[in-house]
């Protein structure tokens, strides 16, 4: 009887042999393991289109490779009031849009334009107590370095500072992006610049930039302002139409203005907020 068993046994065909019990359970045990990576995978597609998991942190990416956490900050300051920087044959010029809702609710108008020393200024839109810690240790750094090394902190100096700040809020888990996105103007080198910086610590030299609701459209109007490279007095004129082109309903009252030319000697709010009523008054305060 045993040997006629193990002779039959031989005999089996693959088919047979595949239906072992051992077999069976291996072959159970592959199904189900590749049905569970299938569905870990569905699960983690599932989980990136709805982004459930992967904001909690910025230490956290996407199966995309995206960290949600600095789109959030980029989509809220392109939903934030404008901020424009253009650089004139004789200085720059930073333009900003003041919240109107702000603006009538408040006794006082908050400033989007800071002064960090007598040759740079920041305009920044985004999250009020972001800028304003910002803006903070941005002047923390200039009196840190001027005690050091007896000058102003400016040019890619400072946009580096400032920009490495952003850049180390979207590095550690415990820590939130900076919601700021802002245009800083400076003079290096006795020339002007203008540097832009975003929330995820990225900052780029430029000419003339604009930041904010509708910037991509202003950006256009900055294009042919630049080619025409007038002095400061002639731009204000040619970026408040631009403006009110791009944006009908803006009152021009709620735009603040500074500038650094020739004719000031530090970076300074010249003129009033009031452009309609500041464009009739250029000739007495710019003499020709």
């Amino acid at each position: 009887m045993t040997v006629n068993h193990k002779v039959e046994s031989s005999s089996l065909s693959g088919d047979e042999k595949f239906l072992k019990p051992k077999s069976i359970l291996n072959y159970t045990l592959t199904y189900l393991k590749h049905t569970l990576l299938n569905l870990n995978y569905l699960v983690n597609l599932y989980m990136a289109s709805i982004k459930s998991g992967y904001d909690l942190s910025t230490a956290t990416y996407s199966p995309e490779g995206r960290v949600f956490q600095i789109e959030y900050a980029t989509k809220l300051v392109k939903n934030s009031p404008m901020v424009l920087g253009i650089i004139s044959n004789d200085g720059i010029l930073i333009f900003s849009e003041k919240d109107p809702e702000v603006s009538r609710l408040s006794l006082f108008s908050p400033e989007k334009i800071f002064p960090i020393n007598k040759i740079s200024a920041i305009g920044a839109t985004g999250k009020t107590g972001d800028i304003n810690y910002l803006i903070q240790r941005a002047r923390i750094d200039n009196l840190s370095y001027r005690e050091n090394f007896s000058e102003s902190l400016n040019g890619s100096l400072l946009a580096s500072r400032v920009a490495s700040l952003i850049h180390m809020h979207t590095v550690y888990w415990h820590l939130r992006p900076f919601a700021c996105s802002g245009i800083i103007g400076t003079i290096s080198d006795s020339s002007p610049e203008i540097f832009v910086f975003f929330p995820s610590g990225l900052f780029v030299k430029c000419f003339g930039t604009a930041i904010g609701k509708q910037s991509e459209t202003v950006k256009i109007s900055l294009e042919n302002i630049l080619v025409k490279s007038s002095n400061c007095r002639k731009n204000i004129k040619e970026v408040s139409k631009a403006l009110k082109i791009v944006k009908p309903k803006l009152n021009l009252r709620l735009l603040e203005i500074f500038s650094l030319s020739r004719e000031t000697s530090r970076f300074d709010k010249p003129i009033s907020c009031n452009i309609i009523t500041e464009n009739e008054r250029l000739s007495s305060f710019y003499p020709i």
